[in-house]
């Protein structure tokens, strides 16, 4: 494929900064994106950053770093960059990395840095940059949602089974209920208690740590009041248990159990008990039942506090009895009894990443699969439920927190091995808002 003169197509910024390409006294204006179906909004958007100065040079997006959903890019890097050279107001296009340009701000150090209205205001890798070379961020009036429009409607991206289901849920649900409930967990106050968990991969050195710690690492910006309480030993977990089925989360708020120690309280536990008082809710992760001693169970039953804890194959959110956390904590309670309790949520992750959910007081449904990647599952399927039981927490409805736990589990099981282990909240709403286009 031949779209335009490979003379505007250069293979890094450096090959732009260190040649004569362009005249001292230009006024370089710098694009970043996907770019990967072009259509009117991009070329509003080019032509208007072109107008800013004397040379555009667009900046595309590697196909790694693309975070759309399944099947996406539709085309490779190169061929976008072809697209994009063959328009008469693209000077020159160059690659980016990491998922954003501020390796190529910082290279070309353009006059202007062009975004669209969408934007977002705060701090990022990008403004970081553009502050750093004395640039100037511009945005551009070209239409925001063109983009999204395009792809979910000239190419399905879902099964039409699933885009059926998500036309529903959007008319339930609007986009923008949806990204409210998501900046809800800004101020969530969640006390995540679990170990932490050393997994053995394929080659013999190398081991990578899971567990409640890498949870907050996922989440650091969706919910940046988590607080971790971990003990400091470092435990051995299965090489399986990334695909294995991970246990999910069992919600009471209270706790029927006598405490009969009688020593102080370690560390770990000073934490939690000093934690538990300035929480919305207390999560406790599925490998982690032991650590939840008699002292911290106490607590949690005497503090009214949202609690989840770890049940076997399935979420569990919510009931009234008082004495049921403990009995499914130590899992001598039969699981056909489940059914005949009083007050009820369950969230089941059995068939992640379809998330089914029931109860007593909502109607049942399921989130069908919004990924075909299922790397990350062990990681996913936690953060799916951490993120749900705090939506819970906060009075959102249970089908709502299923989708948007769903949906959070997704975008990790999307990242590749060496992207970094975190949900960046761009991305994520920009994910919501493609899917509920």
């Amino acid at each position: 494929m031949n779209f335009a003169r490979h003379d505007k197509i250069l293979g890094s910024a450096n090959e732009l900064r260190n040649s004569a390409l362009v005249p001292k006294d230009a006024q370089v204006v710098l694009c970043q994106g996907v770019f990967d179906v072009l259509h009117p909004g991009h070329l509003a958007h080019l032509f208007e950053a072109k107008t800013y100065g004397t040379h555009l040079v667009v900046s595309v997006a590697h196909d790694d770093d693309v975070k759309k959903g399944p099947g996406r890019p539709l085309f490779t890097q190169h061929v976008r960059m072809e697209q994009l050279a063959a328009l008469e107001a693209v000077d020159f296009v160059v690659p980016s990395s990491r998922g954003n340009a501020a390796d190529n701000i910082r290279t070309i150090r353009p006059n202007i840095f062009a975004r669209g209205p969408d934007y977002p205001q705060g701090p990022n890798p990008e403004l970081e940059a553009v502050t750093e070379v004395s640039a100037e961020l511009r945005r551009t009036s070209a239409p925001t949602d063109s983009s999204t429009r395009v792809s979910s409607r000239a190419f399905q991206t879902y099964a039409r089974d699933t885009e059926a289901w998500l036309d529903e849920f959007s008319a339930r649900f609007p986009k923008e209920n949806v990204l409210e409930a998501i900046r809800a967990l800004k101020d969530a106050r969640v006390l995540l208690i679990g170990e932490r968990r050393a997994l053995q991969l394929l080659e013999p050195s190398e081991v990578i740590e899971t567990g409640a710690r890498e949870c907050k690492r996922w989440l650091a910006e969706l919910s940046p009041a988590l607080i971790v309480a971990s003990p400091s030993e470092l435990i051995p977990a299965y090489s399986s248990a990334r695909h294995a089925d991970t246990p999910g989360f069992f919600a009471s708020t209270k706790v029927a159990l006598n405490n009969n120690a009688s020593e102080q309280p370690n560390e770990f536990e000073t934490l939690v008990l000093e934690s538990i008082g300035h929480s919305d809710c207390v999560v406790v992760l599925n490998s982690s039942p032991h650590i939840l001693t008699d002292r911290i169970a106490t607590a949690l039953r005497d503090s009214h506090v949202f609690t989840a804890a770890a049940v076997d194959r399935a979420t569990w959110l919510r009931a009234a009895e008082a004495n049921l956390k403990l009995a499914i904590l130590q899992e001598d309670l039969p699981f056909a009894a489940y059914s005949t309790l009083g007050s009820l949520d369950l969230v089941s992750l059995q068939h992640f990443p379809t998330v089914y959910y029931t109860s007593n007081n909502e109607s049942e449904g399921a989130i069908p699969s919004l990924v075909a990647s299922l790397a990350w599952i062990s990681d996913a399927k936690e953060v799916t439920a951490l993120v749900c039981a705090a939506l819970k927490s906060k009075g959102y409805s249970l089908e709502l927190s299923a989708f948007i736990g769903a949906a959070a589990g997704t975008v990790v099981c999307a990242k590749s091995e060496d992207s970094p282990h975190i949900i960046n909240e761009t991305e994520f709403n920009k994910f919501i808002s493609r899917v509920l286009s």
